[in-house]
């Protein structure tokens, strides 16, 4: 039986399954990786706000972030991307990323002013 592959299909086909292996995905779009991988992408650490004042956070892992902060609030507390508002009193503060089985969170330093 002939096969159906040609080399340069089997090369093309080994290459896309590099890919998205190196990528942490299943064939299905599903993640392998266990989450492990979370960073806090936007913004730069570390960051400085006035008091009250709103800041957009972004991270990047294989499914969902969970944000969490030791002061002022955020608009979702699930999702890659949040809004953080700084709350109405000076204060240093610690916004946290974790992914589902994250060990240890990835931090950004907030340091909160008066305008």
């Amino acid at each position: 039986m002939k096969n159906q592959f040609s080399s340069s299909n089997r090369f093309t086909l080994v290459l896309a399954t590099l890919a998205v292996i190196l990528a942490g995905c299943n064939i299905d779009g599903s993640c392998f990786l266990p989450q492990q991988f979370v960073r806090i992408i936007e913004p730069e650490n570390p960051v400085t706000l006035t008091v009250g004042e709103s800041i957009t956070f972004k991270g990047e892992a294989c499914k969902d972030i969970f944000w969490s902060s030791t002061g002022g609030t955020f608009d979702k507390s699930i999702g890659k991307e949040v809004i953080f508002t700084a709350p109405l009193v000076p204060d240093q503060i610690i916004v946290s990323a974790m992914g589902y089985a994250t060990e240890f969170p990835k931090t950004a330093t907030v340091t909160v002013k008066e305008p």
